[in-house]
């Protein structure tokens, strides 16, 4: 996991940008803001930890020949501290722009 993490949280972090975006935009008030949204979001350096794996089997009913489809299971640990990785307090990670109809 720690080899596949920068594309990883680049990869998840884009994703979690265009879908926040989009329900953000969906709620702007169009007379009050132009813009409304996150213009960055990082998951962090420090990778995801996996400290469980389970597979089980189940029979599903959307399942026509009535066998049994594999599920895996992960049990993950996430304790990142995204601030660490700026090593600048004073930028903030997940940030937004409010401009007002006169700008």
């Amino acid at each position: 996991m720690a080899a596949l993490w920068p594309k990883v949280s680049s990869s998840v972090g884009r994703e979690i940008k265009q879908v926040a975006n989009s329900v953000l935009e969906s709620y702007r008030p169009r007379s009050l803001l132009k813009f409304l949204g996150i213009s960055q979001c990082s998951l962090g350096s420090c990778p995801l930890k996996i400290t469980g794996v389970r597979t089980t089997s189940y029979s599903s009913s959307a399942n026509d020949d009535g066998a049994a489809e594999p599920t895996i299971e992960l049990d993950v640990i996430f304790d990142n501290n995204v601030e660490d990785d700026n090593n600048d307090n004073d930028n903030d990670n997940a940030s937004g722009e409010i401009l007002t109809p006169d700008e």
